[in-house]
């Protein structure tokens, strides 16, 4: 066996690997982790408590909505419910619909 065809061999087993190191399916880089559970219910990552059964959203109204929209999708049994909508004023209820879990609701 050469240098040459042990090299050809090598770099056609090198391209291999990579190949399957980019087809390899992993978590993508922009996803979301998963959020934070507190009595039941969802909390967004990295929220910060600010009393009693409280918690601050480090996003944006309309982004924690967007948040709340793509985790509470599916298995979760919840209502949405527009409480206000005033100019300068947003709020939406979501209510946990199943009487076994340890949260009401959020805001």
């Amino acid at each position: 066996m050469s240098a040459r065809s042990v090299v050809l061999e090598f770099s056609v087993f090198l391209a291999i690997v990579v190949g399957l190191g980019f087809l390899w399916p992993r978590e993508a880089a922009g996803a979301e982790r998963p959020p934070d559970l507190y009595r039941s219910a969802p909390i967004v990552p990295w929220a910060k408590s600010v009393g009693e059964h409280r918690f601050r959203s480090p996003r944006n109204y309309d982004d924690t909505l967007l948040y709340y929209r793509k985790v509470l999708r599916g298995g979760w049994r919840v209502s949405w419910k527009k409480i206000i909508n005033v100019s300068g004023t947003r709020a939406q209820h979501v209510e946990n619909n199943r009487k076994s879990g340890r949260w009401e609701g959020l805001n």
